[in-house]
């Protein structure tokens, strides 16, 4: 089941990580940041990288190496309502982990598909 909403600040969901060389799955209990304060820990204060469609959660497994866990459903009331794009610790520690909003997913799938356009990254490899 999608979010038919957008998650408000200090919304308390279910972070789950899936440890991929451990072959096990993690939960536990975040509170959704404020918009402004992901912004802060991640050094994006002109938000280039944080656009609205994101958020993060608060991360309390601390460990020295990143936690590559793109893609990962981030649960609120039984809904997938984020999906993870920086995972724990990536690139360096910022005690967050981030996900974009996820409650259309064809806009989700539009607006991607959009976003990868715009890189053109055919232009960057010639």
């Amino acid at each position: 089941m999608m979010c038919n909403h957008v998650l408000e600040e200090n919304s308390r969901a279910l972070l789950t990580t899936y440890i991929r060389w451990r072959r096990s799955v993690y939960t536990q209990r975040t509170v959704v940041l404020a918009l402004e304060e992901c912004r802060r820990r991640m050094h994006d204060q002109v938000g280039k990288v944080f656009n609205e469609t994101m958020f993060c959660v608060k991360n309390q497994k601390y460990t020295d190496d990143c936690q590559p866990t793109f893609g990962n459903p981030l649960i609120y009331e039984g809904a997938i309502c984020g999906i993870n794009v920086l995972g724990h610790n990536c690139p360096k520690y910022f005690g967050v982990d981030a996900y974009v909003h996820v409650y259309n997913p064809d806009d989700y799938i539009i607006n991607r598909i959009e976003a990868i356009r715009k890189l053109r990254i055919e232009n960057a490899i010639f």
